[in-house]
């Protein structure tokens, strides 16, 4: 039967990604996928003294879909997963190996064609994140945290073509995180935040590298008037919206001093610049509960969490403690009303991702201790449980 072409951690990597095929809808209005569909997944086992990545494929991102363990390959340690969505390749990044390595899918198999090594550019082997953006066959820009390094690098030849020391982005009271970059008018937009896990702080600072992918020019952009700032999502209209994280929320609820309110922020469509009428807090907008995180839904709506305080147990003290406490609850923004209101999906931890793939947007659902993750589709109202996997899961793509 054939289909119809009517129709993007402790750090890990999961991967899926769909072949050109029209996806069908089941009764419950959950995707089905056609014959040809195939996606490739990975996940990181964070077991005792153990950091492990795995990728696999499945034929399904539905409830439905499974990994195969023993057809999978690992990685070693922390790994991110990078995809070039309709090409049917993907790299893969080893954070441990300093590694970057491509692999084809061939007839159900997965075949690597090649490696590049980042060990002279002086990367960190720890769990700082990089971040990718492909432009052409021969062309992608690689933005690493540890160095602050911009690397464009050759996907078909697997060489570094040149890099570049990134001004502007280092700060003096946290460490650099890169996250994932959403492309808009041929310029990538990398948002970064400003760590300092010792003392459970985040710098109050949105910052944006703008990187046009053309000219390679760059550009730094900032705003200090709330929380921090890492989640983007795009309209349909073009606006982009920038969430701050729920570890922001978690911090500012705790009371740490210097930490801003988590809050929206915009940018419009066609500029390259902040809005500065735009950052209402969580609290404004739920009517003073705390909140973080973003992600696209239906008709220019979006999920984001909110803190429900009753669901929280005695003596939770610090930020991570509070993400891994199923006390968050999914809420909904309607950006042509701005307004913000509850949905009926259950509390759940609050630490997520969001991976997308074409115009399917997915949330991970992880069980506190990371043994297990289940993606749920926002991109559908009602949102619609996935597939399960092993592991927790940072990433997802069309192959």
């Amino acid at each position: 039967m054939g289909c119809s072409n009517s129709r993007l951690v402790g750090l890990s990597l999961a991967f899926l990604a769909a072949t050109a095929c029209g996806d069908a809808e089941e009764a419950d209005g959950s995707r089905v996928e056609g014959e040809a569909t195939q996606y490739v997944l990975g996940a990181g086992l964070f077991l005792p003294g153990n950091r492990t990545s795995y990728v696999g494929l499945t034929p399904s991102l539905g409830p439905h879909g499974e990994i195969v363990m023993a057809e999978t390959i690992e990685v070693p340690g922390i790994s991110l997963l990078y995809v070039r969505e309709g090409q049917g390749e993907f790299f893969v990044d080893s954070i441990t190996e300093l590694l970057l390595t491509k692999y084809e899918v061939d007839d159900g198999r997965i075949l690597q064609r090649g490696q590049l090594s980042f060990a002279r550019l002086g990367f960190s082997s720890d769990s700082r994140l990089s971040h990718n953006v492909f432009v052409s066959d021969s062309r992608a820009f690689l933005v690493d945290s540890s160095t602050l390094q911009l690397v464009e690098w050759n996907p078909s030849t697997m060489e570094i073509v040149d890099t570049e020391r990134l001004e502007g982005l280092a700060r003096d009271d946290g460490s650099p995180l890169v996250y994932a970059p959403v492309v808009r008018d041929e310029k990538a937009f990398f948002p970064f935040a400003y760590f300092d896990e010792q003392n459970d702080f985040i710098r109050p600072e949105a910052v944006m590298l703008v990187l046009d992918l053309e000219s390679r020019e760059y550009e730094v952009i900032s705003d200090d008037s709330c929380g921090d700032g890492v989640y983007p999502m795009l309209t349909s209209t073009g606006d982009m919206y920038l969430a701050s994280g729920v570890a922001n929320g978690a911090l500012e609820y705790l009371g740490r001093e210097g930490v801003g309110q988590a809050c929206l922020r915009r940018i419009p469509a066609g500029s390259e610049a902040f809005d500065p009428d735009y950052h209402p807090t969580f609290r404004e907008l739920t009517g003073g509960q705390v909140g973080g995180g973003i992600a696209r839904g239906p008709d220019d709506t979006a999920l984001v969490r909110v803190l429900d305080p009753s669901a929280l147990p005695p003596g939770v003290a610090t930020s991570g403690e509070m993400l891994a406490v199923a006390a968050w609850a999914w809420w909904r923004i309607d950006f042509s009303s701005g307004l913000l209101s509850p949905t009926t999906l259950d509390l759940s931890a609050g630490r997520f991702t969001v991976l997308s793939a074409e115009s399917r947007t997915f949330v991970t659902l992880s069980e506190r201790d990371f043994s297990r993750t289940v993606l749920l589709e926002v991109g559908v109202d009602p949102p619609v449980v996935g597939v399960e996997v092993s592991g927790i899961a940072s990433g997802l793509g069309r192959l």
